[in-house]
């Protein structure tokens, strides 16, 4: 299985991954910040479900981003969930 390989791959180039693929994401982010909340368990309320997630990240913003009612705080934190998916198959 090939996701612990792409798991330390992602974890040692999160900002590059970030800036090739979510260029407008990078520069909002603070990637020295980063902490790794590796297997969390997350609970989905309305479907009755927990499980355990592959990655997250957690990581301050450059500048408060403004929430849903316009308003900031003076510094925010994202977290950056990253699902790794690998199945063994083969294309013929």
């Amino acid at each position: 299985m090939h996701d612990p390989r792409f798991k330390r791959l992602l974890k040692q180039f999160f900002a590059e991954f970030f800036w090739l693929f979510f260029p407008s994401w990078a520069e909002r982010f603070d990637f020295d910040s980063v902490e790794w909340l590796d297997k969390e368990l997350v609970s989905d309320a309305l479907q009755g479900e927990s499980r355990f997630v592959d990655v997250i990240a957690k990581l301050a913003t450059r500048e408060p981003i403004p929430g849903p009612d316009g308003r900031s705080a003076e510094s925010w934190l994202a977290l950056v969930h990253v699902e790794i998916e690998a199945a063994d198959t083969a294309a013929p």
